[in-house]
């Protein structure tokens, strides 16, 4: 799509099918086109998976440049409230602006395998408030942060490219982490944190830097 508005729209209480979210951009082929797309004033209420999702495997070097805004959009309840999944290669901007991850099973934002070099990704006065309502501990700790950012060791690459500008996390003691970066070993580049604001985090503002 080339041009398209979604203004004070409601996506709740998804369940069944695969991948069962309030929205799924999830192009076919390297030549699909994601231009020009705007969600505003948008909610994403008590899905099964995730409130927004944007899962742009398919996409590559050789595709079109993304251009997505997300102002003042809401999503509660699901099990994550944005989602960026598999960038690589494809440039482009998404942007989230005013918007509102709260109540989510597992973390507020994630960003899966995005690579540095791909799609710049920028929260700018966003707020994700208590995270990880499903109490899931890994490694010891309760690392489901508010901002997860997921780097798979399997598949290789410099993950990044992201911003965040005077956003602020709320937690209640479920997530310890406001920002948290997992793997360890592998290489990011290119996060810019700018005035982030955490509130009630027993461990830290940002860790597991590698």
């Amino acid at each position: 799509v080339d041009g398209l508005e979604v203004i004070n729209s409601a996506f709740n209480s998804s369940k069944g099918a695969a991948p069962q979210d309030g929205v799924d951009i999830e192009p076919n082929t390297a030549l699909d086109v994601l231009k020009n797309i705007k969600f505003l004033n948008c909610q994403a209420v008590a899905n099964e998976k995730r409130g927004f999702e944007l899962n742009l495997v398919k996409l590559n070097a050789t595709s079109q440049p993304v251009d997505i805004l997300f102002e003042d959009c809401i999503a509660i309840g699901n099990t994550e409230g944005f989602s960026h999944r598999r960038y690589k290669g494809v440039q482009g901007t998404i942007e989230m602006k005013n918007c509102t991850a709260k109540n989510s099973r597992l973390s507020g934002i994630t960003e899966s395998d995005c690579e540095s070099n791909s799609i710049q990704k920028i929260y700018r006065d966003c707020t994700i408030e208590n995270s990880n309502t499903a109490n899931v501990i890994t490694g010891g700790y309760l690392t489901k942060a508010a901002i997860y950012i997921f780097h798979n060791v399997t598949l290789g690459g410099t993950i990044g490219n992201s911003e965040f500008i005077n956003c602020e996390v709320i937690n209640d003691n479920r997530s310890a982490y406001g920002l948290f970066l997992d793997h360890p070993t592998r290489p990011y580049a290119d996060i810019t944190v700018t005035n982030l604001q955490v509130l009630n985090s027993s461990i830290g503002t940002v860790s597991n830097l590698p």
